[in-house]
Formats: C-alpha cells, sequence, structure tokens
C-alpha cells in the first residue's frame, strides 16, 4: 500500500510543478515528492524487518508473460538507500527547476521522480520482464537528465553515449537472462535461483559473465565506464548526487542478483568479479587524480568506490563456493558497507560541488582556490566528504575498506595456490587504490578550497548557505562519522575478530543470508550485542532471499 501511495505522489509532484508561479508550485512539489521518498524508505524498512520475500504484485500478460513483483530484504536496502539520496536531493532539484518555465519545471521534475520510480521498480522486479521493462526505463529516465539542457551539445552528447552503452549492456545482461530462463524452464527469478545446480556449468559461466560485465556497465566496471565522467560532468548539478549516489547502484544489485546464486558453484566467477573490482577501483583512481574538472574527477572517484564495492562482493562469492561462509560473509559485509557509504559520502561531495559551481560559476580545479574564507559552511560540508572518501580513520569510509583488505588476507585459508595469488593482486591493488585515493582527497580540497584564487574573474561568493541546505548536510555529515562509534561489543563472530568488527551493523549481516540462505542459516543464531547506529539495532532478523 505504501508503494502505491508512493506512487500517486511521485506523480503529482511534477504536476503541481505546471501551476503559474515559482515559489508556491516548487514548495507543493518539493513536500509531497519528499513524502513520496519518506514512505518508500519506510517500506524498504519495512521488507528489511519482514526478513523474507513476500509478492507484492502477480500478473500474467499475454504474449510476455509473467509481470511480477517481490519485496525482498536486499531490495529493501536498496530502496532505503535510493530513497534517502532522493529525499537529499531534492531540495535541490526543485530550486534548478525553477530557472526554467513552467512547462519545462514540471517536465525536469517529472523525469527525476520517473528515474526514481524505475529504480523502486528494478529493486522489486521478480521476474525477467519486469526486470528488463524496469532496467530500460531507468536508462531512459537517466539519458533524460543528463541531456535536459539540449541548448548545448556537451549533454547531449554525454547523453547518447550513456544510452549506447547502456542498451549494449542490456543485450548482455538480456541473453544471460534468457539463456537461464531457457535452461531453468522458468521466467521467474526465485525458480531460476532453484535451478541454477542442475544446470550446466559451461552455461552458468557464459550467463554469469554476461550478467556481470553487461549490468555492471552501470556501475562503471570496466572497460564500459567510459560514460561516467561525460555524464556527470555535463549532468545539471542538481541531479549530479542521484547520478553517484543511487543509480550506480542499479548495476551492483542486478549483476549480484543474478551471479550470486551461480558463483557458489562456479568459483572462478568469483574470481573475475573480484579482479575486475580491484582493476576497476585503480584505474579509477587514477584518472581522477589527473582530472581538472571537479564534477570529473568525483565521477571517476565513483567508478573507484564501485571497484571497492565489487571487489568485496567477488571476494564474498569466492569465500562462500569455497566453503568459507563466515568469511565470505565477511567480504559481503564490507562491500556491501562501503556501497552504502558511498551513496553518503558521494552525494555529499556533489551537493558540495554544486554548491561551489553555484556560487562560483565554475568547477575547474585551475580556477577555484580560496573558498575557505569565503564559504566555510559549504566548505567545512565538503571537507567531511573528502575526508571520508579518503578513508581516513575515524570515518566510515575507512571502516569499510579496512574490514575488505583485513578480509582478503584470510584467503589463507583456501589452499588453492591460483586464489592466494589472486587475492593477494587484487589486495594489493586495492591497497594502492587506498593509497591513491588519499592523496587525490587530500588534493582536491587543497586544491579548490585552500590558498587564493587563481582566476581574477571568480567572483565573490555568498558567504552563506541556504537555510533548507543545512539540515540535509548536517545529517550526511553525521551519516559520514559512523566510524566515530567504537565497537560495543567484546563478543564478536566465532573464529574471525578484525578490528572494527563491531562498527559493521547487523542488518547488513542478516542480508548476507538473504543471499546464501543454505551457506549462512547461522547468521540468526549468532551470539550478537547489537551495535552500530540505533536504528541498525532493530532491524536483526535473518532475512531469506526466496
Amino acid at each position: 500500500m505504501l508503494y502505491i501511495i508512493a506512487y500517486l505522489l511521485f506523480a503529482a509532484g511534477p504536476l503541481l510543478a505546471l501551476i503559474p508561479g515559482r515559489r508556491i508550485p516548487a514548495l507543493l512539489a518539493w513536500l509531497l515528492m519528499t513524502s513520496a521518498c519518506v514512505l518508500a524508505g519506510i517500506q524498504g524498512v519495512m521488507a528489511i524487518a519482514a526478513g523474507q520475500s513476500l509478492p507484492l504484485i502477480t500478473l500474467s500478460l499475454p504474449i510476455i508473460g509473467p509481470f511480477d513483483f517481490v519485496q525482498t530484504p536486499l531490495g529493501g536496502l536498496l530502496i532505503l538507500i535510493t530513497s534517502s539520496v532522493f529525499a537529499v536531493a531534492i531540495p535541490f532539484v526543485t530550486r534548478d527547476a525553477n530557472l526554467y518555465s513552467a512547462a519545462r519545471r514540471g517536465l525536469f521534475l517529472a523525469i527525476a521522480m520517473l528515474t526514481l520510480a524505475s529504480m523502486i521498480g528494478f529493486f522489486l522486479a521478480g521476474s525477467i520482464v519486469a526486470f528488463i521493462f524496469c532496467w530500460e526505463l531507468a536508462a531512459l529516465a537517466i539519458w533524460g537528465l543528463i541531456t535536459f539542457e539540449t541548448r548545448q551539445s556537451k549533454p547531449v552528447a554525454a547523453g547518447l553515449l550513456t544510452l549506447a552503452l547502456s542498451e549494449l549492456g542490456s543485450l548482455a545482461g538480456l541473453v544471460s537472462l534468457l539463456l537461464l530462463a531457457s535452461a531453468a524452464g522458468t521466467p521467474q527469478l526465485s525458480g531460476i535461483d532453484h535451478a541454477v545446480p542442475e544446470m550446466s556449468p559451461t552455461l552458468l559461466m557464459v550467463a554469469g559473465l554476461l550478467a556481470f560485465f553487461g549490468f555492471g556497465m552501470k556501475a562503471g566496471i570496466i572497460p564500459l565506464n567510459v560514460w561516467l565522467p561525460a555524464a556527470h560532468g555535463t549532468a545539471p548539478r542538481s541531479t549530479s548526487p542521484i547520478l553517484s549516489g543511487a543509480t550506480l547502484n542499479l548495476g551492483l544489485y542486478a549483476f549480484l542478483r543474478i551471479d550470486a546464486p551461480i558463483a557458489l558453484h562456479q568459483p572462478h566467477l568469483g574470481l573475475i568479479i573480484l579482479s575486475s573490482g580491484a582493476l576497476t577501483a585503480l584505474i579509477g583512481i587514477i584518472y581522477a587524480l589527473v582530472e581538472k574538472d571537479m564534477k570529473r574527477l568525483l565521477a571517476q572517484s565513483s567508478v573507484e568506490n564501485m571497484g571497492i564495492a565489487t571487489a568485496g562482493i567477488g571476494a564474498g562469492l569466492t569465500f562462500a563456493a569455497y566453503g568459507h561462509p563466515l568469511l565470505g560473509g565477511a567480504s559481503m559485509v564490507a562491500g556491501l558497507y562501503h556501497m552504502i557509504n558511498h551513496s553518503t559520502f558521494k552525494t555529499l561531495l556533489f551537493l558540495g560541488a554544486g554548491g561551489i559551481d553555484a556560487s562560483t560559476g565554475t568547477h575547474n580545479l585551475d580556477e577555484l582556490g580560496g573558498l575557505m574564507k569565503r564559504l566555510p559552511a559549504l566548505v567545512s560540508f565538503f571537507l567531511v566528504g573528502a575526508f571520508a572518501i579518503a578513508a581516513l580513520p575515524p570515518f566510515n569510509g575507512f571502516v569499510s575498506e579496512w574490514l575488505l583488505l583485513e578480509s582478503l588476507l584470510r584467503v589463507v585459508e583456501i589452499p588453492d595456490i591460483p586464489v592466494r595469488i589472486t587475492f593477494a593482486l587484487s589486495g594489493a591493488l586495492l591497497a594502492l587504490t587506498s593509497g591513491l585515493a588519499l592523496t587525490c582527497f587530500i588534493m582536491l580540497p587543497g586544491s579548490a578550497l585552500m590558498g587564493l584564487p587563481r582566476s581574477p574573474r571568480l567572483p565573490m561568493p555568498k558567504k552563506r548557505l541556504s537555510p533548507s541546505c543545512c539540515p540535509w548536510d548536517c545529517w550526511h555529515c553525521w551519516l559520514c562519522c559512523w566510524g566515530w562509534q567504537p565497537p560495543s561489543s567484546s563478543r564478536s563472530c566465532p573464529g574471525w575478530r578484525p578490528p572494527c568488527w563491531g562498527r559493521i551493523p547487523r542488518l547488513l549481516w542478516s542480508l548476507i543470508s538473504s543471499i546464501f540462505p543454505a551457506r549462512f542459516p547461522w547468521l540468526s543464531a549468532m551470539p550478537w550485542t547489537p551495535s552500530g547506529p540505533a536504528w541498525a539495532q532493530h532491524f536483526c532478523p535473518c532475512a531469506v532471499w526466496s
């Protein structure tokens, strides 16, 4: 029911923006769309708390077949993250929408809400048709956000590149799903999961690779990551937090949803995901180091962080396939936790970059400087995000990256020498990536915010933030400081106790069991003393995938 109300509010917000005038329509649209995000987030929390899959809509359409939507704990987590990012970005989206005429203002808000609605539908998809339909709808909505400024050539070119690569990835993903559905004899995703053990190894490997590289395109996985800096660099400044903090998670969820059951029977698939993620992370941060445009730098950094999260997922799948579910859970927690962290601090950083662009008229690092004294509040928020993404202790980025590196060291439990070599090389690449990221995000605030302005044409920016921005930025700063909380439990998982274990919300551990229900039945019976954020301590039931 909450989803239906949320979708109605998604539609009503842009319609109100068509009312002549600026202040009242924008305020009403903001209230309705924020309420819709809150309702979607509440439903996501309820999906996590339910701890099991629940059918929402079951349809059988002529010709195309089942068109089902199913609520799962992992989908609930992604819905919660996505709705939170949109709720933070909507005030800035409505502010920028006021720059257009009434008709274009309504269209801009409608595209933004279509993006959110299609993403929520994608996280709820229970059949191949619904899965691909929502994926394509989200791709078209993202293209509309990027190319909304049609009077300029760069956004149009970036949008076409994004759409072309998205369709290429969609084709690979669709072929993967059709191969699996043909072998399973059902288009239901849950039915495919149950039929995976009976499929041939060659089919599983081909389908798994097609799904990983096809859907991974949306997450910035190499080699189809060239669209990301172009899209983020030219998109409207208010939509950049959405593109980075929310839409990149589509690709991560898609290949995880398809490849998790396959990787349990194909260990080499997990190794490919691990090594591809580590290589993606290194390439992303190398390109970020040489960027002179702030938004493109942050986009390349998104490639890096998605690579880190992908590496954690790949390591978790590999550990589980080799019979070490505890170590697999640790790596998977690190990957999912880093995905949450990336959505948090990258949204904050893109909001800061948008504020700098709005205040100075540029995001060229060669022209910026001296903003520490001119914009102290905005700079303080930006610095928190920069320190978190640089993985400096005690911020949350440090917790997830340290946990991932520690879990990779436990590969000594696997006797296979090629697996050990792959883990060692991937760990070395990730360690190098962490060092380069520290360099990059110490250089960024030093170059853009400190010193003296390097361009005489740089205007004097306003010295204060809009009051409506402060609550959201303060909330994001609090999220970036999750790593401050010391471990509150002396009892942790038997046999393995990294120093920062107590900071990991049990919520994520519950979600791990939703991916491998046969391998992780013990998660709900472990001797936990809840720790982490207070809200996470209430969602402890062991989740079930299907």
